[in-house]
């Protein structure tokens, strides 16, 4: 080889490449020899190189240098491989190339080729650098700038160029080494080890503050004492806390990361649960180690151990027993018994089903919503407000100061009214001078569904209900009219007159139900209810009946026709309140 011309000589080697037998290390089997059809399409690869080298297509030339290698390798192929990258400026590739020439082919290489390809190699090595990783363990997976090389332990350094490169070192099991390193001309670069075992896990450092002893638990798991503590845990979220035998410090959340160090301080307090006694006797004094808490009832907190509940009513047995805290919440649900034997008080519970049969009295506040009431059709018009009575009943379920309940109630309210005609000729009340009287009368009932609240006493117990539901009434309403003109008498000479009684007009609404009141009398027998009640009625749009036809006035001698129209029985919102007494038995 002479300058930068590639070798010529390959020609005749692949016409005579059946022939011969590559040259190999003594330690490794030869190499099965090209065939002739290899050797062939090696030869025409060359001869393309060959003529793109001429018209310096070096990177196109240096291609199918090395596929024609591959094919059938020589010496002579070799060199025009390297002489390609050294054309490239890709001297890293060069030096190796060169190298690689001289390691397989030093036999087959006269004096004067050897000492020009090793004058070569010394003009790479100061064109390059090298890195040579020393670490020991098998198989790390070795990788330059991206692209592996090879695995350790590697036989010699690798060539690179003069510029910063990033090695990685990775293999599983261990943490991976990555560097960065700058080359310098002709220099060797030594990457040590050893490799590390790779990290699975993060580290959980704990400080535990405050007075007492206390184990460290992660997840549930006690994993060691304070006041301090840290060991590893796998990444993820984790429960820290502390807990003693008197003492805790509430849970701590953390996440912890692969390898990172998380700090967690964590406070202790006293250990206290909650505690909920219920003596289902309002008087009943409620002790805990000896000291009065409350009557009764009683919820509060208490240090975690071991208590002493004391529960004391005049004319039953005291109660006492030890009351085991814990963190969570503990319920004494307790029944005095009776003290003297039979005949003796019984504890109310106020827990059960209950009953009440109540009759009220109603009146509306306002005035009456009738058509006479709202809008007289003449003057003078008087007119009253309903009154009634009714029953209700009730059926529900008492949990203690809170209970449910059904109600069903029937009610009867009547009022009345009256107008003055003078003698009309035209419009919607025509006829002769007259004065018509109204009574009015309204029936009926419904449902509601609501909820009670009642104390807790033996003997007086306050109650207040409010229950939503929907009623169903009629109404009728009776009308008397008697002739006013003194023209206007019979053939005896008394007044013209006549009366007449509607049909049923019926409504659906909505109704709101509220009572106040007081329960008296014995704890384990009925008691009297005394109290108020109020009731909403949402009627809504009016209410009409339809008036008489053929309407006059006569007792024998009829009058005129007279005008009668539909009048309005009710509208709006009927509001009704009242005394309620009545009778309210079981809890």
């Amino acid at each position: 080889m002479s300058g930068h011309r590639p070798h010529r000589g390959l020609a005749l080697a692949l016409a005579l490449a059946c022939a011969l037998t590559a040259r190999v290390a003594p330690a490794a089997p030869p190499p099965d020899p090209p065939n002739a059809a290899a050797v062939a399409e090696a030869k025409k690869l060359f001869e393309r190189g060959l003529k793109l080298y001429k018209e310096k297509a070096f990177r196109e030339a240096l291609a199918l240098f090395v596929r024609a290698n591959e094919m059938s390798p020589r010496a002579s192929i070799q060199k025009n491989v390297a002489q390609c990258y050294r054309d490239l400026q890709e001297f890293a590739s060069a030096y190796d190339a060169y190298t690689d020439l001289l390691d397989k082919y030093a036999a087959t290489l006269s004096a004067a080729e050897t000492a020009t390809i090793k004058n070569v190699v010394a003009e790479l090595a100061l064109l390059t650098g090298a890195i040579r990783v020393t670490i020991a363990e098998p198989g790390a997976t070795v990788r330059i700038d991206g692209r592996d090389v090879g695995t350790t332990p590697l036989a010699k350094p690798i060539r690179v160029k003069l510029e910063r490169h990033q090695i990685v070192i990775a293999k599983v099991g261990f943490e991976t080494l990555t560097k960065d390193v700058d080359i310098a001309a002709g220099a060797t670069v030594s990457i040590d080890g050893p490799l590390e075992t790779e990290v699975k896990t993060g580290r959980v450092v704990v400080t535990v503050k405050g007075a007492g002893d206390a184990r460290v638990l992660v997840d549930g798991e006690d994993v060691g004492a304070g006041p301090s503590w840290e060991g590893d845990v796998s990444p993820g979220s984790h429960t820290i806390e502390a807990r003693g035998a008197s003492v805790s410090a509430p849970p701590v959340r953390v996440e912890v990361a692969r390898r990172a160090r998380v700090p967690v301080s964590l406070e202790l307090r006293a250990r206290v649960g909650r505690v909920q006694v219920d003596a289902h006797a309002a008087d009943a004094e409620i002790a805990v180690d000896g000291r009065v808490v409350g009557r009764g009832a009683w919820e509060g907190d208490l240090p975690v151990g071991r208590h002493e509940l004391t529960i004391a009513l005049k004319g039953f047995e005291t109660h006492k027993r030890a009351l085991i805290v814990s963190e969570t919440q503990t319920v004494e649900d307790v029944h005095l018994k009776a003290a003297g034997g039979a005949g003796a008080p019984v504890a109310p519970t106020y827990v059960g089903i209950y009953s009440n049969l109540d009759f009220f009295g109603v009146a509306s506040p306002g005035d009456a919503t009738n058509g006479l009431a709202q809008s007289c059709p003449t003057q003078p018009c008087q007119a009253s407000s309903p009154l009634g009575a009714g029953l209700g009943v009730r059926v529900g379920y008492s949990f203690g100061w809170l209970g449910v309940e059904g109600l069903a109630l029937g009610m009867y309210d009547t009022s009345d009214g009256s107008a003055t005609f003078g003698d009309t000729a035209s419009g919607p009340n025509i006829g002769i001078a007259r004065t018509e009287s109204y009574r009015f009368h309204r029936y009926g009932g419904g449902g509601a569904l609501g909820a009670r609240v009642t104390s807790k006493h033996p003997n007086v117990r306050f109650t207040f209900g409010a229950a939503l539901g929907i009623e169903y009434k009629g109404m009728v309403y009776k009308r008397d009219a008697t002739a006013t003109g003194a023209a206007q008498k019979d053939k005896n000479g008394a007044s013209l007159s006549s009366s007449f009684t509607s049909s049923a007009t019926t409504y659906t609404a909505p109704m709101i139900v509220l009572d106040l009141g007081i329960l008296l009398g014995s704890a384990t027998s009925a008691k009297f209810h005394i109290g108020a009640l109020a009731i909403l009625e949402m009627v809504g749009d009016p209410v009409f009946a339809s008036g008489d036809t053929n309407r006059t006035l006569g007792n024998g001698t009829p009058s005129p026709p007279l005008g009668t129209p539909p009048l309005q029985l009710v509208s709006g919102t009927q509001f009704f309140i009242g005394p309620v007494i009545g009778l309210h038995f079981g809890e």
